[in-house]
């Protein structure tokens, strides 16, 4: 589904930072200038974070379960939300960095692209040192929290 979805997720990306006036626009103007492989330009980084991510969330699910429940295999409704929320927070620590990197990938950066993830992650080490990669890691957790919690809640 990541390689389905990826040219929307760029394209959403790309309206966000640009002034377009719609996203037939968008899609019209990035066609035009970078060509059809634009759309997927940044996908290697969440294919490769999909499977982590899976199991990352499932595997801290079940131990945060074990830890907060006193009967883990029927957790409470309450319980589940903590669980969740705990989870997704954590994971957020090490998707941010990738979703970081993704992002970067799909917009053109000092008027060009980055030729990969090694340039990105160089680039933003040498600018802002490792914490460059977790920009908005704060506003992401938060979200993390709310969305675990409904999820798993």
């Amino acid at each position: 589904s990541t390689f389905l979805t990826h040219p929307l997720d760029t394209l959403r990306v790309r309206m966000q930072v640009g002034s377009f006036p719609g996203a037939v626009a968008a899609f019209r103007s990035i066609l035009a200038a970078e060509g059809l492989s634009a759309f997927w330009r940044g996908l290697s980084v969440p294919l490769a974070a999909s499977t982590v991510r899976s199991a990352l969330s499932f595997g801290c699910l079940s131990a945060v379960l074990r830890a907060l429940c006193d009967e883990p295999a029927t957790p409470t409704l309450g319980e589940c939300a903590v669980a969740g929320s705990v989870t997704c927070a954590l994971g957020a620590v090490y998707l941010h960095p990738c979703d970081r990197i993704k992002i970067l990938l799909q917009v053109r950066h000092e008027g060009r692209a980055f030729s990969g993830p090694l340039e990105v992650v160089q680039t933003v080490v040498r600018r802002s040192g490792f914490r460059g990669l977790y920009r908005g890691i704060g506003v992401c957790v938060v979200m993390d929290l709310v969305s675990g919690a409904i999820y798993f809640g």
